[in-house]
């Protein structure tokens, strides 16, 4: 009775992993939707997909393009079936993307129809060269296909394009003086900065602004010259010309306000009844008549005083 209790174990368990082992033979795992080559691992390629690319894809370096791609051919009505992107797959390292899984009728397929997939991914290229994109689909019982696309890539042609600010002047130790420039390119590499034609500033670009303080410089006249360089050799320049002036020196003035007194004399015209004039009137100042009184009372004293003395009086 034991053994035949642990057999009926064995047996169950034996079975177990025999059922387990063909469900995951069934699965189209997401993880493994890759070129594997080995049964349980999506080998066989009864799958279809395809994208709009139509022959090798011309693209420039830093400058993304967009692959359409559409997967078919899986008829298990059951959604399991997927269209997967990998990074380390083939040359997929070569360019920056988002790595995806989607699902039949999952977040990001665009093919409302069960058993097809059609998503949209942007791909960067990020170094020149011949390289392979790989694309994979996968479903149920090892269905899988397999996408390759073939990307030339190129760096951009065209020079960066740079802005021109206006020229600055300022006066001698005044600060916060500074230039901004705003050059842009799809394949930054290095900028230099020049000041009458001696190098001043210079490092890696990565397409952001590039700003230098001009502060403290003696008067004079200064050539600001800005280089930009991408990755393709190219370049683009632009000065502003910096201009420092004497400070203006204040020379202090003082008035002198002269007043003047005038005397004028007054004179009284008389008016005779019927407006006949009679010729003017003197007007005597009041110490002129004071003075006058003054001399006729001593004289009369003095006058008194003989007639007393001669007993005239």
């Amino acid at each position: 009775m034991r053994k035949s209790f642990k057999s009926l174990i064995l047996l169950s368990l034996v079975s177990m992993l025999l059922i387990f082992a063909g469900a995951s033979m069934s699965i189209a795992f997401p993880s493994s939707t890759s070129e594997c080559g080995t049964s349980g691992c999506h080998d066989t390629a009864t799958l279809t997909i395809t994208s709009n690319a139509t022959g090798a894809v011309n693209a420039t370096v830093g400058k993304p393009f967009t692959l359409n791609i559409d997967a078919g051919g899986y008829s298990g009505g059951d959604q399991e079936f997927y269209v997967s992107i990998e990074s380390s797959w083939a040359d997929n390292d070569q360019f920056s993307f988002t790595a995806t899984s989607i699902q039949d009728n999952g977040a990001g397929d665009l093919n409302s129809n069960l058993n097809e997939i059609s998503i949209s991914v942007d791909f960067t290229p990020l170094s020149m060269g011949t390289y392979t994109l790989r694309i994979w689909t996968a479903g149920k019982s090892d269905e899988a296909g397999s996408l390759d696309v073939t990307v030339l890539t190129t760096y951009d042609k065209n020079a960066p394009l740079i802005d021109s600010p206006a020229d600055i002047e300022y006066e001698y130790l005044a600060t916060g003086n500074g230039i901004t420039w705003i050059p842009s390119d799809s394949n930054p590499a290095n900028y230099s900065i020049f000041r009458n034609g001696t190098i001043v500033g210079s490092g890696g670009w990565s397409g952001s602004s590039i700003s230098i303080l001009v502060d403290w410089l003696i008067p004079g006249i200064y050539e600001y010259t800005l280089i930009v360089n991408n990755i393709g050799g190219y370049f683009a320049s632009d000065t502003v010309m910096v201009t420092v002036t004497q400070p203006v020196t204040t020379t202090g003035t003082s008035t002198t306000i002269t007043t003047t007194t005038t005397t004028t004399d007054t004179t009284t015209t008389q008016i005779a009844p019927g407006g006949q004039t009679i010729g003017p009137a003197v007007v005597t100042p009041l110490s002129l008549v004071v003075g006058t009184w003054v001399v006729i009372i001593l004289v009369v004293i003095l006058i008194s005083e003989i007639l007393f003395r001669k007993g005239k009086w």
